[in-house]
């Protein structure tokens, strides 16, 4: 049998075998794939941008007024422990964590860099509430710190400036704001 030749109408194309032109077709529709597989990985790839950029819009929302409230109330704890040094229980109080906001911190990835500058703000929360702790503990005991059993020493030290402390958090938390609101801005 001999071999058949196609040629397409109208064209000045070279006429081929059937093989040849199964081998054509198949390297067409192969490079076709391979475009609309990588422009719909684009294209995934964009909405999934486009969800996280939405996903952090939606906690900094969230978040940025909880910061607000915590740069309130560390004003606040400041001015009151700077007028009434022994009322430590009230500054105390106004130091503490809404609990929105401890339920959102599982979340703060979202956020990138200022779910970075959150979780540096908290611990400079914490930090403080522990300084002041430790101050008044120091203050109660007469201005000395006791280790009866020796198990301390060296790990017991003088009370630090309570006030700079305060200002580094207030610091801490007013960054962390500006961040989620410039990228609220975005």
């Amino acid at each position: 049998m001999a071999d058949v030749n196609y040629c397409l109408i109208l064209s000045e194309f070279p006429c081929l075998t059937g093989e040849v032109w199964a081998a054509w077709a198949q390297a067409l529709l192969s490079s076709a794939s391979i475009g609309l597989a990588y422009f719909a990985g684009a294209k995934g790839e964009a909405l999934r941008r486009r969800k996280d950029r939405n996903m952090a819009m939606s906690y900094g929302f969230l978040v940025r007024p909880h910061l607000v409230s915590i740069w309130q109330s560390l004003a606040e704890a400041r001015s009151r422990y700077v007028t009434s040094p022994g009322d430590d229980e009230a500054a105390l109080k106004l130091l503490t964590v809404p609990p929105e906001l401890n339920a959102l911190l599982a979340d703060m990835h979202h956020l990138d860099e200022a779910g970075h500058a959150v979780h540096r703000a908290l611990m400079t929360l914490y930090d403080l509430r522990e300084e002041i702790v430790e101050n008044s503990y120091y203050v109660r005991c007469g201005g000395e710190i006791y280790d009866n059993d020796g198990n301390f020493e060296g790990l017991l030290q003088e009370p630090g400036d309570v006030d700079a402390s305060f200002q580094i958090a207030m610091t801490a938390v007013g960054n962390a704001r500006k961040l989620i609101s410039n990228q609220l801005r975005e």
